[in-house]
């Protein structure tokens, strides 16, 4: 199943695929215990110069454990070219007690309160947020995008709200009630 973070994303240079290729989990093996090796090696002569001992194993499972530590936080990060919406960023009362259950909704709050008679803002901030869960409901629900199958992501949601999402430029902020409507029929798809 695609994500929306997977619609989003560039393609990375071959390269980049190639060497990834070339490089076999056999390898990273070999590599990360001959690093820890080298690690523990040095961090046990340094340590036996001050007079300590500390078994050699000990220090180098624990270099091996920070290695393929990092290793798997560098395989699990998103590419570095990935389109990623903001989070928001919880507001924090007197004792630091973060508004967790209505992070979300106050980060929408605020992007639609600056974006409030602003329509470069609107259409900047909110229009690819909406047309994002228009692609994420129609790929749930269809197993298409508007990326992928234009002319039928287009039927699906209707003339209405594929000319809204297709803007870029307005004249003026939608009312309330015209989110609202646009809200419904995204809701009905």
């Amino acid at each position: 199943m695609t994500s929306i973070d997977d619609l989003l994303t560039e393609d990375r240079p071959a390269r980049n695929r190639r060497r990834r290729a070339r490089v076999t989990v056999r390898g990273m093996v070999i590599g990360a215990c001959a690093g820890a090796a080298v690690i523990a090696g040095v961090l046990y002569v340094l340590i036996a110069g001050t007079g300590y001992t500390i078994p050699f194993v000990f220090l180098f499972l624990l270099c091996l454990a920070v290695i393929a530590s990092f290793r798997l936080s560098r395989l699990l990060a998103p590419p570095k070219g990935s389109v990623q919406m903001e989070r928001p960023q919880p507001e924090d009362d007197w004792f630091r007690v973060p508004n967790r259950p209505f992070a979300e909704a106050m980060y929408w709050i605020r992007q639609l309160d600056y974006a409030d008679g602003k329509p470069v803002d609107f259409v900047r901030t909110l229009v690819p947020a909406i047309g994002a869960l228009a692609d994420e409901r129609l790929r749930l629900r269809y197993g298409v995008t508007r990326q992928s199958h234009p002319a039928r992501a287009a039927e699906l949601l209707g003339p209405r709200l594929s000319a809204f999402l297709a803007t870029t430029e307005l004249k003026q902020v939608p009312k309330p009630a015209e989110l609202s409507a646009l809200v419904k029929e995204l809701e009905s798809l």
